[in-house]
C-alpha cells in the first residue's frame, strides 16, 4: 500500500481505538509491518460506503496461513464493515490457496465486555478454537522492567 493508504487506515485505527478503548501501535510500527520479505506478504483491505473508507484490515500471509493482524472501522448505524472485510479477506486468501485463516486471538470466559464482543465477532465465522501457551514477562532487571512499564503507559496516552 501507499503511505497515503496507510495514513488513511491509521486515522481510522485511532478512531476505532478511542471508541473501543484499546491501545494502538505507532504509525511507524504499522509502516514497518508492510516491509516485504520473501516468506511473508501483507495486504491492506478497505471497505467503502458511499465512496468513503469505513473500515480496513491488515492481513499477513504466507503460502499456507493468513493472520488477521489489525482492524479498524467506523461506527455506522445500520451496517458493520468488519464482517464484510473478514468475509472478503477469507475468500481472497482461499483463492490464493491458503489453507488457514487465523483471527489471532479470542478471549476466554473471564474477559472484559469489549473482548467478549470481539470474541463473538471472531467466533461468528466458525472455525476451530486453538489454545496456545500464553506469553508472560519475566523481568530479569526489575528496575529496567518498571521503567519499561512506565514508558508503555506513557506511550498509551501519547498515541490515544
Amino acid at each position: 500500500p501507499t503511505d497515503q493508504n496507510i495514513e488513511i487506515w491509521y486515522s481510522l485505527y485511532k478512531e476505532t481505538a478511542k471508541r473501543d478503548n484499546f491501545q494502538i501501535r505507532s504509525i511507524e510500527y504499522i509502516k514497518r509491518v508492510f516491509i516485504s520479505t520473501s516468506e511473508i506478504k501483507q495486504k491492506l483491505i478497505f471497505a467503502y460506503f458511499k465512496d468513503k473508507v469505513v473500515g480496513g484490515i491488515i492481513i499477513l500471509y504466507s503460502k499456507k496461513e493468513a493472520i488477521y493482524l489489525f482492524g479498524s472501522s467506523k461506527k455506522l448505524p445500520h451496517n458493520s464493515p468488519s464482517y464484510s472485510l473478514q468475509d472478503f479477506a477469507i475468500d481472497n486468501m482461499q483463492k490464493l490457496g491458503i489453507e488457514k485463516y487465523d483471527f489471532f486471538g479470542i478471549g476466554d470466559d473471564n474477559t472484559s465486555e469489549h473482548l467478549k464482543s470481539l470474541t463473538l465477532f471472531k467466533s461468528a465465522f466458525g472455525g476451530e478454537k486453538v489454545e496456545r501457551i500464553p506469553s508472560l514477562d519475566y523481568p530479569i532487571n526489575k528496575i529496567l522492567y518498571k521503567a519499561y512499564k512506565l514508558i508503555e503507559k506513557l506511550r498509551y496516552f501519547v498515541y490515544r
